[in-house]
């Protein structure tokens, strides 16, 4: 707990003007990786933050945070509830990731997105939400760098950047908007650790000997922080003005290639395990997954933030990790 506060946590100089205590946040999507990470940095910030904050989600369910609080999400259809005229504050990060394909049939799967994301618009326009931010992908983009266009190419980039146009238009009544689009992103309160690059490396570092990577080919990322750009966010809305809409892509300091991330890996965790990879292929390109990381650079020297290294984000999502892995 100690060890992972040391990182997830808000920071800035421009946030220590934010007002949080009269502020009441509405978050959508809140029991998930994401949405559960920033509760947890608000808790920080705001005594009884239960009595502040509304969740939403797919259905009711207690979210249980690393300090012992319990936080209530009621479903998304019990947003109507809320009374206008209160200074809200909005985190969108409800949608069906991807991998709910698997489960939901095409039709489904794009019925239930646009659902979601015009039901938040439509109450965020009742509420007259001045701040408001959704969150979008790097999935928008296409290998050269131009957006998606064809659904049935890639569903979850367009149905993003139809978000992200929605809610862009809340700029034209006043309105804050932030839409960063997330490429890697590390902290606590991942769910399952196999399925993302960074966990699963810890994972197996942490459990034995051995790191298996299976990739043949190179793959390229580069991780920010949770606390970090939820830093950014607050930021934006402390201090830049209403009626705009702030676009950008989320990008950490460090370019590494899957086996450059094992190594930093191995030397924080264990130090004796052995990195197994098969021959690189020198047929296939490399996949390279990165955003653009000007603007989001521009934010952090800005509000004055302070980047977090690779060696601090794979400490501070092991520390969340590790119990779960090893029971202790």
């Amino acid at each position: 707990m100690h060890n992972i506060n040391k990182f997830h946590k808000i920071s800035g100089n421009a946030l220590s003007d934010f007002n949080f205590t009269e502020s009441k946040f509405i978050i959508s999507g809140a029991g998930g990786w994401i949405g559960t990470a920033t509760l947890d940095l608000l808790n920080q910030k705001i005594p009884h933050l239960s009595e502040r904050t509304y969740c939403f989600g797919s259905k009711k369910k207690d979210i249980h945070l690393l300090d012992g609080s319990v936080i209530k999400q009621n479903p998304l259809s019990e947003i109507k509830f809320l009374k206008s005229d209160e200074n809200y504050v909005m985190f969108n990060f409800a949608f069906l990731t991807p991998d709910k394909l698997k489960k939901e049939n095409l039709s489904n799967y794009l019925k239930i997105n646009r659902d979601i994301s015009k039901t938040l618009f439509r109450e965020a326009k009742r509420l007259k939400i001045q701040n408001i931010a959704t969150i979008s992908s790097g999935s928008v983009y296409q290998k050269d760098s131009s957006l998606h266009s064809k659904v049935e190419r890639n569903p979850y980039g367009v149905l993003k950047l139809e978000e992200e146009n929605l809610f862009s238009s809340l700029a034209e009544k006043g309105s804050c908007v932030v839409i960063p689009r997330v490429f890697n992103i590390s902290g606590p309160y991942l769910s399952n650790f196999d399925l993302y690059m960074l966990s699963s490396l810890i994972k197996q570092a942490t459990l034995g000997k051995e790191i298996e990577i299976k990739s043949a080919y190179k793959v390229v990322r580069s991780f920010v922080s949770i606390a970090e750009l939820i830093s950014i966010i607050l930021g934006i809305f402390n201090k830049e003005k209403g009626g705009k809409t702030f676009v950008f892509d989320t990008a950490g300091e460090a370019e590494l290639e899957i086996g450059e991330l094992a190594l930093k890996v191995k030397k924080q965790l264990n130090s004796g395990a052995k990195i197994f990879r098969p021959e690189l292929s020198k047929a296939k390109t490399e996949d390279r997954y990165i955003g653009n990381r000007q603007k989001y650079l521009t934010f952090l020297e800005k509000y004055n933030i302070p980047s977090i290294s690779i060696d601090d984000q794979i400490l501070c999502t092991y520390e969340y990790m590790k119990p779960f892995i090893t029971g202790k």
